[in-house]
């Protein structure tokens, strides 16, 4: 009997101390995150640099800092990147030249030691192994503009990019175009789910291609965006009381929304109003003389609504 009790102890105490190690952080300071790649002193032709290193136990997430140096590794010419890693690895796209890069390991109570590498970006024309980091719009974004712009990082050894959008399912490009540029606009005529992506060029060589998928949703993007009359943007000469605001009606709108705000974040909002469908001014009552106010306004079409306006702003003198 003694002995069973003896064995059911110790698999509770076992059981236990196990819970504690997971209930409470693990103390980082005395740890050091050990860099895979680029190496110290590692010099590639590869413009794409993809920066790995090990798990340390008990991380929450890694902070990252890219800086471009000079020959000697010690004087800093440029800030690359900083940001806060939760996966062992990020990518990023430099110029040749030669660069540091720290890294820290951090949970909610305690951060690693910082560990630095150095390494060297060779000078290169060929972009078939190197891959283009895109900008805008971002991965799966949902947008209700019809309009939209595409930008991308440059490769220093590109001479070219090709930019190509396909609608979901398709494989026959919806639009295609080689730019010497870093950004592309492009119009579509419908709402749906696209795929967009990028490839460099520089004479008979071709990078792979870098995709995204965008998606439009034209319930919005057809809803115009009314136009300002009055008062226009800084306008500092309203002396009346209530402040008539004023726009272009939008075809179809079934109603308007107007917002006033102490500033553009729309933190400090004063009002929100709404018109009907064939207003085409609202009145305000400006409480504050000398104050600096901002109004915006959007139109709303069978319950659902367009975009704002930009924020105008105004001020109301004696």
């Amino acid at each position: 009997m003694k002995n069973k009790l003896l064995m059911a102890l110790a698999v509770f105490l076992t059981y236990y101390f196990s819970s504690c190690d997971d209930i409470i952080e693990k103390d980082l300071t005395d740890n050091w995150v050990y860099g895979i790649t680029p190496q110290d002193f590692a010099v590639s032709d590869d413009l794409t640099q993809t920066f790995k290193w090990e798990k340390v136990k008990g991380a929450e997430s890694y902070n990252l800092q890219i800086y471009k140096t000079a020959k000697d590794y010690n004087t800093i010419q440029e800030f690359v990147a900083d940001t806060n890693v939760k996966t062992t690895q990020y990518m990023h796209t430099l110029k040749p030249g030669y660069y540091k890069w720290f890294i820290y390991a951090q949970n909610g109570s305690s951060r690693s030691g910082m560990s630095i590498f150095r390494f060297q970006v060779d000078s290169t024309s060929d972009v078939s192994n190197q891959k283009v980091v895109l900008i805008y719009p971002i991965d799966n974004k949902i947008s209700d503009s019809l309009l939209q712009t595409f930008s991308w990082v440059r490769l220093s050894a590109a001479e070219q990019y090709n930019l190509q959008i396909f609608e979901s399912g398709n494989n026959v490009a919806l639009f295609s175009k080689i730019t010497t540029g870093s950004s592309e606009s492009y119009t579509f005529q419908k709402k749906g789910v696209y795929k967009w992506r990028v490839s460099a060029m520089n004479g008979t060589l071709t990078s792979p291609y870098t995709e995204r998928t965008l998606t439009i949703d034209t319930a919005k993007a057809t809803i115009g965006v009314p136009v300002v009359v009055s008062p226009k943007n800084d306008t500092t000469t309203i002396r009346t009381n209530p402040v008539v605001l004023t726009w272009n009606g939008v075809s179809g709108a079934s109603s308007y929304r107007i917002e006033v705000a102490r500033d553009t974040t729309g933190t400090a909002r004063d009002t929100t109003a709404n018109a009907a469908a064939t207003a085409v001014s609202q009145t305000y009552f400006s409480t504050l003389i000398s104050t600096k106010y901002y109004w915006r306004i959007k139109a709303i079409k069978n319950g659902t609504e367009g975009t704002f306006s930009r924020w105008w702003l105004f001020r109301r003198n004696p």
